[in-house]
């Protein structure tokens, strides 16, 4: 029994191997802070060497856009252990450390789960965190954005034959 052992499926692997490792190459090597804010490239390219010992040849052309840097109006609330560690700090030591024993023991008591808070205190909790947000501005980069058009340079096509069996 003999089977034809086309080239083409080892060069969707090293096509794959090759732009993998120069994502992975790029990730490192970019550095975000080097592109001007607002600025508009053309990028041609062209990638050949190897794969396993095996050629890889292909070329590209893309768009880099790098958006303008902008300022963002965001809200966000203290962070837990902040909000948790202000209330604490509002009682005195004796009730504190009380809450801070009963508080993890009721909760691995209850499935992991916190209990049951009469609704009429949740409500007053949920409307004080919604009074604790802060309103920021937030300094943000520029996006940027990458539209390829990549070209594959027809390769040689090559068989090998092999007799299996």
């Amino acid at each position: 029994m003999s089977s034809l052992l086309h080239r083409s499926r080892f060069a969707n692997v090293a096509s794959a191997v090759a732009w993998h490792a120069l994502l992975k190459t790029a990730d490192k090597q970019a550095i975000r802070a080097d592109l001007p804010a607002g600025s508009h490239h053309t990028v041609n390219l062209a990638i050949s060497g190897d794969v396993d010992g095996e050629p890889f040849d292909q070329s590209f052309s893309a768009i880099l856009s790098v958006g303008v840097d902008s300022t963002r109006a965001t809200s966000a609330t203290p962070s837990l252990e902040k909000i948790v560690g202000a209330i604490l700090g509002k009682l005195n030591e004796r009730t504190r450390e009380a809450i801070l024993r009963d508080l993890p023991e009721d909760f691995a008591a209850n499935g992991c789960d916190l209990p049951e808070v009469p609704e009429a205190i949740a409500e007053k909790a949920s409307a004080m965190l919604s009074r604790l947000r802060a309103k920021k501005s937030v300094d943000v980069r520029g996006s940027v954005s990458c539209k390829p058009v990549i070209e594959s340079r027809p390769a040689e096509r090559k068989f090998e034959f092999a007799v299996v069996g």
